[in-house]
């Protein structure tokens, strides 16, 4: 829950001001408006990149200020409109050093639709994607951190236009599918 929350980068300039906002286990909640109106604040303040000048963001009761910033983090995934990729392998790029078997693998990548362009890549998972995945497009990339984002099993799956790059089929393929996976899983989507 974000509990009448005020935050603002710089002085006397507010960002967000008394901002209130719920969202369950297993909800979506969509969060639109025009640019500049805080709604990729809110997606940090969830993230706990920043914390709140005024009010609270809580999880099931307790300020999230509470809970050490690593298992904050633990428990939430933030995808961003223009993620960054690490010039290694797409394999890597997933797994980000966690112990993923290849079904795991093969299981965020059907979720987040990977597996869509799988066979244009010339080696599959262990072809090497340049530095910030320059050899995918926009969406492709997109695609990746959101599988990146799947592999942590976060409580909380923030969508920061996450999926602005790709067109409205794939982006609601992807998004029933989030409603699918766990019937726990909160998810705010940011357009």
């Amino acid at each position: 829950n974000v509990e009448n929350v005020s935050f603002a980068y710089e002085e006397d300039n507010q960002t967000l001001e008394n901002v209130s906002l719920t969202v369950a286990r297993g909800e979506f909640v969509g969060l639109v408006g025009p640019s500049g109106s805080g709604k990729s604040t809110i997606a940090s303040l969830l993230a706990r990149l920043y914390d709140p000048d005024e009010g609270a963001i809580t999880a099931d009761g307790t300020d999230i200020r509470d809970f050490p910033v690593r298992a904050w983090r633990e428990r939430v995934a933030l995808v961003r409109q223009s993620p960054y990729l690490f010039d290694d392998t797409l394999r890597a790029n997933v797994a980000m050093d966690r112990d993923l078997s290849e079904t795991g693998l093969r299981e965020v990548a059907s979720l987040a639709r990977v597996t869509e362009f799988l066979s244009d890549l010339p080696s599959g998972f262990d072809t090497r994607l340049g530095d910030d995945g320059v050899k995918l497009s926009g969406g492709q990339r997109q695609r990746v951190a959101l599988a990146r984002a799947l592999v942590s099993d976060p409580d909380l799956l923030v969508l920061d236009e996450a999926t602005s790059d790709l067109d409205p089929r794939l982006d609601e393929v992807i998004h029933r599918g989030l409603r699918d996976l766990d019937a726990d899983l909160a998810v705010v989507t940011i357009a």
